[in-house]
């Protein structure tokens, strides 16, 4: 059985970070708060979808 996942990946600096998520929602509100609380460029935030 193929599962799929959301992974929001950013860059802070040198450093690539990447968290999984179940759905696009969490994905997309996990890089809002990003963006408001840490001053994260939109840019350098992105939520793919992969197969887990």
């Amino acid at each position: 059985m193929e599962v799929m996942l959301w992974v929001m990946v950013w860059y802070i600096g040198m450093d690539i970070v990447q968290v999984e998520f179940e759905t696009e929602t969490l994905c997309e509100a996990a890089k809002a708060k990003l963006v408001e609380q840490h001053d994260i460029d939109r840019k350098n935030i992105a939520c793919l979808k992969v197969r887990g």
